[in-house]
């Protein structure tokens, strides 16, 4: 099932990727690559977003929670937005692929879930290199058999979230 997962998270890079050399041509701005800090129900995320085109961002996530003699909570994802119009408004669809490692002290099981989302937001550009965003998602989780973090452990659910971001680029 995890193999299976991670095939269709990089189908879907390559796929984007292949989008953005036919359909996106153009100069994307003077912005290449950024430094984004989002914030979503108490978690902090680090996200980089970068500009493959005018229109297309791939944004590499990632987060990390260490409790001393307790556990450290890893998560990877990658998170592509499709601009439907840039200025200084930029409203956006994109989606959501990440795993989230719980790797806990002692003789504990590691822990491993799963994340797929739609989302749908905007960022405003209060300058060509500095944003503020906010995003709306739709998630379907797959969790592992002793995980408590989608409150369905061993299944599969649907959730939505929110998060809200601010952006430097460079």
């Amino acid at each position: 099932m995890k193999s299976r997962l991670l095939t269709i998270v990089f189908t879907i890079i390559n796929l984007f990727a292949n989008i953005e050399q036919v359909v996106c041509q153009e100069e994307t701005d003077n912005k290449t690559f950024g430094l984004s800090a989002s914030v979503q129900g108490g978690q902090l995320d680090i996200i980089l977003p970068i500009w493959v085109g005018s229109k297309i961002v791939i944004a590499p996530a990632f987060s990390v929670v260490y409790v001393e003699d307790a556990a450290i909570d890893l998560g990877v994802g990658i998170a592509p937005r499709f601009y439907l119009r840039t200025g200084r408004v930029a409203p956006y669809i994109g989606g959501r692929a990440a795993a989230f490692f719980l790797m806990p002290s002692g003789n504990a099981q590691n822990i491993t879930d799963w994340l797929l989302g739609l989302t749908l937001g905007g960022e405003y550009f209060l300058d060509p290199k500095f944003s503020i965003g906010v995003e709306a998602q739709a998630n379907f989780a797959i969790s592992d058999d002793f995980s408590g973090r989608f409150g369905n452990p061993g299944g599969l659910s649907l959730n939505t979230a929110t998060a809200i971001f601010v952006s430097i680029y460079f």
